[in-house]
């Protein structure tokens, strides 16, 4: 915790101030019970999969035989584990010297592929009964009770105060890093790496670079002393907005505390793990930040250790 002291000639006043971040990627919503894998999505019995896949019945199609719908389905055939931003970044890797009827194909089935995913979602939402018992609900019901200032930043395209039916309060502030289903402007696409080049015929592919919530979540997971993450990989594309905040943790120049890293079992914590060091020496991250990992797993489970790093959390955000 920030501790903030005031002096008076009568006595010493202690303020203890805590700002909490929460991160919450997809598989806060898994916990939930929403069925919202890219994998779900992709999948034939989904009459918004289908109708991406069958969109693309046009002359351009016979004249221009790059193929967009077909790059996906092909990985969706190949791969259990399907995801559109990774199949993304392999297709603009691989399609170069377009010509402009091909790129405005493309376009075309990738504005098509957006909207059918968050059509998809949308359904998800409104069709799916959530877990009132599981941890997701459970700890942003926490959140809403406590009095610190609360950031979310989700990278979820539905709205987690909605879902839950919290009451969002003055200082419980919500930023979407990739939108919302409520909006049309959700984002879907890849981002360069430190060993490839920009396609820029396909630039529309690709996640903007300069956008100011990733500079505001990078300043706020930085001022934070409470940092929860839950159901996020870290993995190479959202590496950008996590480089930052680990690299201060490694430079013992952080406001962070308590980290909280909320995963489904060992497999998600060693995944996370090879993720983070990709980009900062982890064993010096964790000398310099206190790191509990939780799995929703054991939560489920009412695994003791689990529920005491939980009450332990919840001790520190009340």
């Amino acid at each position: 915790m920030e501790i903030t002291k005031s002096f008076s000639i009568f006595a010493e006043k202690v303020i203890v101030m805590t700002n909490i971040a929460l991160v919450i990627g997809n598989g806060f919503d898994l916990d939930l019970g929403l069925l919202t894998k890219y994998s779900d999505f992709a999948n034939t019995k989904n009459k918004e999969w289908n109708d991406f896949l069958y969109m693309t019945g046009t002359i351009l199609k016979e004249m221009y035989p790059i193929e967009y719908v077909e790059h996906m389905q092909n990985a969706r055939n190949y791969e259990n584990w399907f995801d559109i931003e990774e199949e993304i970044f392999k297709f603009v890797n691989k399609h170069t010297n377009l010509r402009e009827q091909q790129i405005g194909l493309i376009r075309q089935q990738h504005i098509a592929l957006v909207q059918c995913l968050r059509q998809y979602i949308y359904r998800q939402t409104i069709s799916t009964k959530i877990k009132e018992d599981s941890l997701a609900n459970i700890l942003l019901h926490k959140l809403c009770e406590t009095s610190h200032p609360v950031g979310i930043y989700t990278y979820n395209y539905t709205n987690c105060i909605k879902l839950c039916g919290c009451n969002k309060r003055d200082f419980f502030n919500v930023h979407p890093i990739h939108g919302m289903i409520s909006s049309d402007d959700i984002v879907l696409g890849c981002r360069i790496y430190n060993d490839s080049t920009k396609n820029e015929q396909l630039d529309f592919l690709y996640k903007p670079i300069v956008d100011i919530t990733k500079e505001r979540i990078g300043q706020n997971l930085t001022q934070a002393t409470e940092t929860i993450i839950f159901g996020h990989s870290m993995n190479k594309i959202d590496a950008c907005y996590f480089k930052d905040f680990f690299g201060d943790i490694e430079r013992g120049t952080q406001n962070c505390k308590h980290l909280t890293i909320i995963c489904k079992d060992a497999k998600s914590e060693e995944a996370i793990k090879w993720n983070i060091q990709d980009y900062v020496n982890l064993a010096k991250v964790e000398r310099n930040v206190d790191i509990k990992y939780i799995y929703t797993d054991l939560w489920n489970m009412q695994d003791p250790v689990t529920l005491q790093i939980y009450n332990e959390l919840c001790h520190r955000i009340s």
